[in-house]
């Protein structure tokens, strides 16, 4: 009977430690990132789009080559295709 009481109180003071621990690094290690700053002009300038203004894939590529050439092989790009 001794010998289950012990491992009982092991077995407890284990958990124990372990919610201890769980709290102080919950406390300690909070993210740290820079804040947002929402342009609400842009947004507001999306929300606005006129489908009528789109200019064109090609258009794009002439200035954006670079990042036209790495698009142009994604499921987004094929999106137009549909």
């Amino acid at each position: 009977m001794t010998s289950t009481n012990k491992i009982k109180v092991i077995l407890f003071s284990v958990f124990v430690l372990f919610v201890v621990a769980w709290v102080v690094t919950g406390n300690v290690s909070q993210a740290s990132g820079d804040s947002i700053d929402v342009d609400t002009s842009t947004m507001d300038m999306i929300a606005s789009a006129n489908p009528d203004d789109f200019v064109g894939s090609e258009t794009c590529k002439a200035c954006h080559e670079d990042q036209f050439k790495k698009f142009v092989g994604t499921k987004h790009a094929k999106l137009g295709e549909v």
